[in-house]
């Protein structure tokens, strides 16, 4: 599949993730989330999901609003065709709030690690999007392919 047909799928799953009514902010994918998985990072714990054995693998980033269950919609198409994992960010869904400074992009990182991940692509909603882009910023050799999302752009005044 060439490159651009890869991108255009992908964008053909985005549409879903622009509204969410308050009922979808329960996770729709029955019993998956109770079989996650929690990393240790830095003074914490992420809990993340993993499905999917495709080639390319992909990792979603959520919003600051939302948990990882605003992927929901998507999460299953994604998991037909890609190693996906999508994960709760520190104070979000079943990950435990920060008690202590910490970088998003370091727990990304050590969540792949985990997951012995050496490329992927990143897709990043929002502030997920943000963080999306400093994690591609510091790990370029990591990163395939960066989609945002309506995303955050931090350092722009």
């Amino acid at each position: 599949m060439s490159r651009l047909s890869r991108c255009m799928q992908a964008l053909t799953l985005l549409p879903s993730l622009i509204w969410f009514p308050p009922e979808r902010l329960q996770s729709t994918t029955g019993d998956l989330r109770e079989r996650g998985f929690f990393v240790e990072v830095e003074g914490s714990k992420l809990y993340y999901e993993e499905c999917g054995n495709g080639p390319q693998a992909v990792v979603l980033v959520h919003d600051g609003v939302l948990h990882s269950a605003a992927w929901d919609d998507v999460w299953p198409e994604f998991c037909k065709h890609s190693h996906t994992i999508r994960y709760d960010r520190r104070g979000y869904g079943q990950s435990p709030a920060a008690t202590a400074g910490y970088f998003a992009t370091d727990d990304l990182a050590t969540l792949l690690r985990h997951v012995r991940i050496t490329r992927a692509a990143i897709v990043g909603s929002s502030h997920g999007g943000e963080i999306s882009i400093n994690f591609t910023l510091d790990h370029p050799d990591i990163v395939q392919q960066l989609v945002l999302v309506g995303a955050v752009v931090g350092g722009v005044p």
